[in-house]
C-alpha cells in the first residue's frame, strides 16, 4: 500500500470566521466536474466544497462515508454521486480528504489572516508605546494587555502563508484540465529556505504579483536549468517596466529566455565561463572592475613607451 500524503495545509488553518468563500466563477463552469455532472453530483460537489470551508483544517473533509453522506446533503443517494462528487478529493495522512483548489482558497484567505492579524499587533504596541503598564496591582492582566505585550511577527505575509510548504506532489488520481491528474502543496514544518527551488521561485514571484505555483511545468524546469531567484527578480521588474503592469508568467519566462540566449551570444575577453544559471550581480560587478583594471594597465603601459 503507498504511503498517504502529507495535509497539504496545517493543522490549525482555521476560517470558520470567514463567511465568504472565493468562487473562480470560470473555472468552476468549465471544470469537468461541472460540465460532465448530473445535476443530484454537482449539488453534492459544491455542498463539499463549502462544508470543507469551515472544517478544521480549512479545505478538508473526514474521512467518513456517513459524514460525507450528510455534508453532501445527498442523504440515502449518497453512493450513487459519490464518485462524481469526490472528484479531486485527495486522501493524506491525517485521514482527511482535500481539494486542491479549496486548499489554494484557503491558503490564500489565511494569508490575508495573518497580515490583518499582525497589523492589529501592531496597532495594539503602538497605542500603549509610551503609556504605563496597565497591569493591576495585583499582578493580574486583562486580556488586551497580554496582547499588547505579544512579539509582533516580523515575517512578511507571504512568509507566513508559504513558510509551511515544503514541497508539491502531483498525485495520479485528481480532477485537472484533463481529469487525470491534480496537484497539492504539502504543509510541513521546514523553514522558507529549505523549499525546493521551484517553491521559492514561485514565492518570489508572487510576492511582485505574478501569479504562478511552485508547481507549474515551466518554473520546475527554469528551477532545474539553475535560474535563481534574484534573476527572476531582475526579469520580472523588466517585465513590469514595459508593460506598466504585474506580467503573465509566460511572458517573464519568455523575456528570460531572451535574455540567455542572448548571454549565449555574448563573449567577453579573458572572461571565464559562466557557471551554470549565471553570475551573481557581485559577481558581474567583479568581472566589470577587474577589466576596467586590466584597461588602466594597458593604458598605463602604453603612455610609458
Amino acid at each position: 500500500m503507498s504511503q498517504l500524503p502529507a495535509p497539504p495545509v496545517a493543522s490549525d488553518v482555521d476560517l470558520r470566521d470567514f463567511a465568504y468563500m472565493p468562487l473562480d466563477v470560470r473555472r468552476l463552469l468549465t471544470s469537468e466536474t461541472w460540465v460532465l455532472g448530473r445535476a443530484e453530483e454537482k449539488i453534492a460537489a459544491i455542498n463539499l466544497w463549502c462544508e470543507a470551508w469551515h472544517q478544521v483544517p480549512c479545505g478538508s473533509l473526514p474521512d467518513n462515508e456517513r459524514m460525507l453522506a450528510h455534508l453532501s446533503q445527498a442523504g440515502a443517494g449518497w453512493k450513487k454521486v459519490r464518485s462524481h462528487a469526490m472528484r479531486g478529493w485527495v486522501l493524506c495522512s491525517d485521514g482527511r480528504w482535500y481539494h486542491p483548489v479549496i486548499v489554494e482558497k484557503a491558503l490564500e484567505s489565511w494569508a490575508k489572516k495573518v497580515a490583518q492579524r499582525q497589523r492589529t499587533q501592531r496597532a495594539t504596541q503602538a497605542r500603549w508605546k509610551g503609556k504605563p503598564d496597565p497591569t493591576p496591582p495585583d499582578g493580574s492582566s486583562s486580556a488586551h494587555s497580554e496582547q499588547s505585550r505579544q512579539p509582533i511577527p516580523t515575517e512578511s505575509v507571504t512568509e507566513s502563508a508559504t513558510d509551511s510548504v515544503t514541497d508539491t506532489v502531483t498525485f495520479t488520481k485528481g480532477e485537472g484540465r484533463e481529469g487525470k491528474r491534480s496537484s497539492l502543496s504539502l504543509a510541513a514544518s521546514a523553514p522558507a529556505p529549505d523549499l525546493p527551488p521551484a517553491v521559492r521561485l514561485a514565492i518570489e514571484a508572487r510576492q511582485h504579483g505574478v501569479q504562478v505555483t511552485g508547481s507549474d511545468p515551466r518554473l520546475i524546469a527554469a528551477a532545474e536549468q539553475g535560474v535563481t531567484v534574484e534573476t527572476l527578480r531582475d526579469v520580472i521588474a523588466e517585465c513590469a517596466r514595459r508593460k506598466g503592469s504585474a506580467p503573465a508568467i509566460g511572458y517573464v519566462l519568455a523575456t528570460l529566455q531572451g535574455w540567455a540566449t542572448d548571454a549565449g551570444r555574448l563573449t567577453v575577453v579573458g572572461a571565464a565561463a559562466p557557471a551554470r544559471g549565471g553570475v551573481t550581480n557581485a559577481e558581474l560587478d567583479q568581472l566589470v572592475a577587474k577589466l576596467e583594471a586590466e584597461a588602466r594597465e594597458r593604458g598605463e603601459s602604453d603612455a610609458a613607451a
